[in-house]
């Protein structure tokens, strides 16, 4: 009786494993963990056949292409056909061979491999052969999908992994170890590929991994010129192969090359299965660190799991099932994301809601396609209430479905829609390290990269994405910044739906489908007319003369039915008031005929409360969306108007003037959660606002910007940030003015003052550099101004970490203020030693340790005095500014290592902070507690340490995430902490439960270490100073732990990556000490001799620190070798040591050990 095989289930295999070559494919089925067999219906068109099998916790197919063919056109083709025929397709696998690029950089050998990773510019995988050539030059025609963002956390992990427990992938090699398997193993042991690593050995025939660009194209290269004009091109890519770039834009998908020559005339096939080999284990080392999905299912439908190997828990499919049609598993609920406009009364357009839904509605797209359609119209058609419907409409039909609805008017706005929705609101803008404001321009770029990483997701193919009002991208806009096109967000989205709408026509020629929407027809124009107009017409062909005047726009029949309403009149006195007036078509972007209804409306606007149309003008100045009584509230400029001041002044009056706008429609309260009302203006409106002040532009502008810039809070202001925030759009507006004309320096230092505060640094940096053009070549009479802009210049620089830029500039603003005639004004002695505390930050920040404490003392010593005077209590900022000069202090002390001496400060810095900042400011107070954790950790005391920077690490958690780069930092301290403490566990060994005690600390700190040092690798490189500072954090602690080995490979990887002086030299003396526990004493001292010459070199203090250090252990070295003489004398050397900048903890270890010496000898 013939066996019955089981029936394979397609939608429970959600990755899946392309090889272009059969020895490739082969060398991936050798890493099944267990095969499926099975029977599967083969449907009509399909063209490729798979292997089924598990790998970890994920069920795999592994496709081979058709014999004989390769390339990047039947990659893409296979890439579409596992789409097609894999439902429930999450991510994919290519794997196979690659040809190196030799490079001094990197020891790159045959056997070797090759993993794609985004590097500086390039997103990982380059076509090289698909450019656009044009005069001098060639251009990428096309830029690639980045590795998939959930592989290259994977690929981050690994990398983390490997410096704690080395390369674990080569465990799956074994695999091999057969005889039938002879040919994917090593040929031979493979020599360098470059010259530069003639002299290196390596000690096995282990394979090392290669991180960063694969170049891609059709071409099989074997010239070492061409290869090399490839290498400088690209800027020093890892290897090239024949397909990476047909899948890139097709699947979510990680690239793995194993290499099998160097592009050169001598490739051959020799190392072809070894190189596949080594591909498909790292393969499946990503496929063992990717964590598994749930619900748990089977791979097998029926009948029998005999052919299966093992039992084995399977990966469901939890994403895609809702693009099929079929109906939906439960899951959480999704929010709606974004301030949708005020609805109006929404009659007709069902045609257009049809046209809508055929293109975007989630059960008529395919797997991972993306749709986008274009709502185009005059101002005022009503596209974005149109859109409004159709996202109603979406919530009551299919309620999971994640929809964002964004203000695309401008660059600006568009990304801070984007922040509003995406962005952490916990977090904190202020930076734990410089205590200003954090670069926001870069944050908010990380966090449209972020949201635009989220839209392709695999299991976000689903969204819905409206992009309303996109208006002001033109390249040939006044404002550069808003100069890039909508394009360059929206061409970088892979899948899902867009619904943009617009007015301009420039947009239609770049989009495939677009919905231009024309004026309502007349029977759904006369419906709305008849739903609010029912007795003021006696004739309904009334109505259709109105809708036909009107041309059925639905904002001029909005504007049309509430002026009729207010005044009591009939439609056809409406009609003769309409026609009575002459057509002016001299607004831009506004169709005639609605200027004719808008003009009419505020004319009536006038005559019945004339302030109100002249706060509306004023508005027309100001961003349309969020205008509130708060702008009026803080105007105090005497060029402001007497009405203007007044509604600043009495809430009641500024409430009627908006009753007056809201009863003819000018404007519509807005629907969101602010503590106060906000009110927006329809964008036509807004603009004919704008025009309709004639020769009184300049005085309305003027009143505008002064608004803006009475209302920039001073950071002691309550709610100062958030006051900011809700600015910022309006100064944006204001911009676009004052650069076109003439205006006061205060406005432009107010407004430098708002973009500082935001961190909007650039833009600050231009307002403030116009004050000073003003300023300087009269600042003998502007003394005092002109050094308080200089000062806030230097803040901005400092809070673009531009360190060396800001000292400079501060002491720019000292000097200028010491110019000042004696006495003083009052507070002016005040400002001037807060410009000497920021000049201090400035020197520690670059490391002018005594020029900083200079600085400090001085001011502790001005406000010390001052608190001391004061026959009542000091004022709180005088408090505050002692803590932070403390704080500052502290600091250096702890770097110079008097720890006594700034625990002794932080204490009494953080007891001054915890009386006046623990509520406002909460990270000044955090970052004081974080360097006493410091200091604990330092003298030893790791309990406290442990105690404290743990409540430190979880604020930071709680103001922002979890991988802030505070909170990362955090993070390492904690890890410095748990491994003395961990160390002093185990040494005691008093009790079984102190050792498992120091055992748990330990894998805390290491724990830690490693989230850190993904963190760093991912954030700014694997070489960045961070990343190899962590490492050897890591490498110190497996020398406590005993894991010399690796403890040795990672703080030599440091010591050879470092860029910076001071850490290479430490990494090299920590290194003579790891080679020491190993007793290979003879390398122990050549490194020693090396780091203690290299320190020599260093600017203070890093000189001193280091050059002590390793002194003293090279003397321990020669003590533990018995010889005695050398000992004493470098100990000798170290106390008398000439040029010391500073004490030293070793030169105290040295003249105790000398004063004893009798007794250690």
């Amino acid at each position: 009786m013939p066996n019955t095989a089981g029936r394979i289930d397609l939608e429970a295999y959600s990755i899946v494993w392309l090889c272009p070559l059969p020895v490739e494919t082969t060398a991936a089925l050798f890493m099944f963990d267990e095969h499926h067999e099975g029977i599967i219906d083969r449907q009509h068109g399909r063209s490729v056949e798979y292997h089924f099998g598990r790998i970890g916790s994920h069920n795999v197919a592994v496709a081979g292409f058709p014999s004989g063919e390769v390339g990047i056109g039947k990659a893409g083709a296979m890439a579409e056909a596992v789409t097609r025929d894999f439902k429930n397709l999450e991510l994919g696998l290519l794997t196979g061979i690659g040809a190196a690029i030799p490079s001094s950089t990197r020891d790159i050998r045959l056997g070797d491999v090759a993993v794609a990773d985004p590097e500086g510019q390039y997103p990982g995988v380059i076509a090289y052969d698909m450019v656009k050539v044009v005069p001098g030059e060639e251009r990428p025609k096309q830029w690639l999908n980045a590795t998939h963002p959930l592989w290259r956390s994977v690929i981050s992990k690994i990398r983390a992994r490997s410096a704690v427990v080395g390369d674990t992938f080569h465990q799956h090699l074994k695999a091999f170890d057969k005889p039938q398997t002879e040919k994917f193993r090593c040929p031979y042991l493979p020599p360098p590929l470059h010259s530069a690593f003639e002299d290196n050995r390596r000690d096995s025939n282990k394979p090392v991994v290669h991180y960063g660009t694969i170049l891609s194209g059709d071409k099989v290269v074997r010239s070492t010129d061409f290869r090399d004009k490839l290498k400088e091109k690209y800027h020093d890519p890892v290897a090239l192969d024949m397909e990476a770039a047909g899948v890139m834009t097709l699947l979510p998908v990680a690239v793995i090359r194993g290499i099998s020559d160097s592009a050169d005339p001598f490739k051959n096939d020799q190392w072809h299965a070894r190189a596949a080999a080594v591909a498909a284990a790292y393969a499946k080392e990503m496929l063992m660190q990717l964590s598994p999905k749930s619900p748990p299912g089977n791979g097998l439908t029926m009948p029998s799991l005999s052919r299966v190997t093992k039992s084995y828990v399977d990966v469901s499919s939890r994403l895609l099932n809702c693009y099929s049609g079929t109906k939906h598993e439960p899951k959480t609920k999704r929010m709606l994301r974004g301030q949708l406009p005020s609805p109006w009364d929404f009659h007709g357009r069902e045609q257009e809601l049809a046209t809508i839904a055929m293109h975007l509605d989630r059960g008529r797209q395919s797997l991972f396609e993306k749709s986008v359609l274009v709502l185009s119209g005059l101002s005022g058609a009503g596209k974005s209430q149109l859109a409004l419907a159709y996202i109603k409409k979406q919530l009551a039909e299919d309620p999971e479905r994640e929809i964002f609805w964004i203000n695309g008017r401008d660059k600006r706005t568009f990304e801070a829609s984007v922040v509003d929705i995406h962005g952490d609101k916990r977090k904190s803008q202020i930076s734990a390290e410089t205590q200003v404001t954090e670069d926001t321009d870069k944050v908010v770029t990380e966090i449209v990269e972020s949201f635009i990483e989220h839209l392709n997701l695999p299991e976000n193919t689903g969204w819905l994405m409206v992009v309303d009002d996109v208006t002001m991208w033109n390249p040939d806009a006044g404002l550069s910044e808003n100069a890039a096109e909508l394009n360059c967000y929206l061409d970088r989205i892979h899948h899902g739906s867009l619904l943009v709408t617009t007015n301009r026509q420039s947009w239609l020629t770049s989009h495939e489908h677009v919905l231009s929407l024309d004026c309502l027809d007349s029977t759904s124009a006369i419906t709305l007319l008849k739903s609010r107009l029912r007795n003021h017409y006696t004739r309904e062909e009334d109505l259709y003369d109105l809708s036909q005047t009107l041309q059925g726009l639905p904002l001029s029949l909005r504007l049309a039915i509430t002026f009729i309403r207010k005044r009591g009149i009939r439609v056809t006195d409406f009609l003769k008031l309409w026609n009575e007036r002459k057509l002016d078509d001299t607004f831009t972007f506004i169709e005639p005929k609605l200027v004719q209804t808008l003009s009419l409306c505020f004319d009536e606007l006038k005559a019945r409360d004339p302030n109100a149309a002249s706060l509306l003008t004023v508005f027309g100045f100001m961003d349309h969306r969020t205008l509130s009584f708060d702008l009026c509230s803080h105007g105090a400029s005497s060029d402001l108007p007497r009405w203007l001041l007044d509604f600043g002044q009495n809430k009641d009056h500024f409430d009627r003037a908006i009753e007056s706008l809201l009863d003819l429609s000018f404007i519509q309260l807005n629907n969101d959660e602010t503590e106060i009302a906000t009110y927006s203006i329809h964008p036509s409106v807004h603009s004919f606002a704008r025009n309709r002040s004639g020769s009184a532009k300049s005085t309305f502008i003027h009143w505008a910007i002064t608004l803006i810039a009475d209302n920039v809070p001073r950071t002691s202001d309550k709610d100062y940030y958030r006051r900011c925030q809700a600015l910022s759009p309006h100064a944006d507006q204001c911009m676009v003015y004052m650069q076109a004309g003439n205006h006061e320096p205060h406005h432009l230092e107010r407004l430098g003052a708002l973009y500082r505060l935001l961190g909007r640094y650039d833009s600050a940096r231009r307002l403030y550099t116009a004050v000073l053009d003003v300023l300087w070549p009269h600042r003998g009479s502007f003394l005092e101004t002109t050094a308080q802009v200089l000062n806030d210049l230097g803040l901005v620089y400092f809070g673009q970490r531009n360190f060396e830029l800001a000292n400079e500039t501060f002491q720019e603003a000292i000097d200028v203020y010491s110019q000042l005639d004696h006495p003083w004004p009052d507070g002016a002695e005040d400002t001037f030693m807060c410009i000497i505390f920021n000049h201090g930050n400035a020197c520690r920040m670059k490391e002018a340790l005594d020029e900083a404490e200079d600085d400090f003392n001085r001011v502790y010593k001005f406000f010390e005095e001052k608190r001391i005077k004061s026959n009542v209590s000091a004022a709180p900022w005088i408090e505050i500014m002692i803590s932070r000069t403390l704080n500052a202090l502290g600091e250096i002390r702890l770097q110079q290592g008097e720890t006594r001496t700034a625990l002794s400060m932080l204490q009494r810095a953080v007891s001054l902070q915890s009386e006046h900042l623990d509520s406002a400011h909460p990270i000044v107070l955090a970052t004081t507690k974080l360097n006493i954790g410091r200091a604990y950790t330092d003298i030893g005391q790791y309990l406290e340490a442990c105690d404290i920077i743990r409540e430190v690490a979880d604020k930071y958690a709680e103001l922002w995430t979890a991988d802030h780069p505070s909170a990362v930092t955090a993070k390492s301290e904690l890890a410095r902490a748990c491994m003395g403490y961990g160390q002093m566990m185990a040494e005691l060994q008093q009790t079984s439960d102190q050792s498992r005690r120091g055992d748990v600390l330990l894998e805390e700190a290491e724990r830690l270490w490693v989230e850190c040092l993904r963190f760093y690798g991912d954030k700014y490189g694997e070489t960045s100073e961070d990343a190899l500072r962590t490492k050897a954090n890591i490498a110190l602690l497996q020398s406590v732990t005993g894991d010399l080995t690796m403890a040795r490979r990672n703080m030599l990887q440091v010591f050879q990556q470092s860029t910076s002086p001071p850490q290479k030299v430490k990494a090299q003396s920590d290194l003579a000490l790891i080679c020491q526990q190993m007793g290979d004493l003879g390398l122990a001292e050549k490194h020693f001799a090396h780091a203690v010459e290299a320190s020599k070199l260093l600017p203070e203090p890093s000189r001193t620190r280091e050059l002590s250090r390793s002194m003293y252990h090279q003397a321990r070295l020669f003590f533990s070798l018995g010889d005695r003489d050398t000992y004493s004398a470098i100990l000798q050397d170290l106390v008398t040591l000439q040029g010391i900048a500073e004490p030293s903890e070793w030169r105290e270890h040295a003249a105790n050990e000398l004063a004893n010496s009798g007794e250690a000898l």
